[in-house]
């Protein structure tokens, strides 16, 4: 069975592989922006929030549940940040399952902020949500 932190762990080793020199942060523990964003960009964990999915099944018992997980994509181009975007989309439709951590994973497409899209402040954000599909027979999880 899966649970949240499997699927954070997932998520961080499906960013670490698809982003291999980009800054991660907020994977384990708090979330703060760099001061400076470097030129292989920032993926930021911004939230995970786990929503339960109806009643459960009850033979035997097992939580249906969503876990979503708000990423922010930071670069120093517009360009560089569709490209991050297209690379964490690009892993996950290589593996949908996060490697077993889940039943299904997708991926909305990045949101860019309009304040940071023209590179004044020398980064641009795009705010992206992965959402897992999981079960567990753990209430608490």
């Amino acid at each position: 069975m899966a649970s949240r932190n499997g699927i954070r762990n997932a998520v961080a080793a499906l960013v670490a592989a698809a982003l291999p020199s980009a800054d991660v942060r907020g994977f384990e523990g708090s979330v703060s922006k760099p001061g400076k964003v470097g030129p292989d960009g920032t993926v930021l964990l911004r939230g995970l929030d786990v929503v339960d999915e109806d009643e459960p099944d009850l033979n035997p018992l097992t939580y249906n549940r969503e876990a979503r997980l708000d990423l922010l994509l930071l670069a120093q181009s517009h360009a560089k940040a569709e490209g991050m975007a297209t690379a964490l989309g690009t892993a996950l439709i290589a593996d949908r399952r996060l490697g077993g951590a889940c039943e299904w994973a997708d991926a909305e497409g990045a949101s860019f902020d309009e304040e940071t899209e023209t590179g004044t402040a020398g980064q641009v954000e795009a705010a992206m949500t992965i959402t897992a599909s999981y079960q567990t027979t753990n209430p608490l999880d």
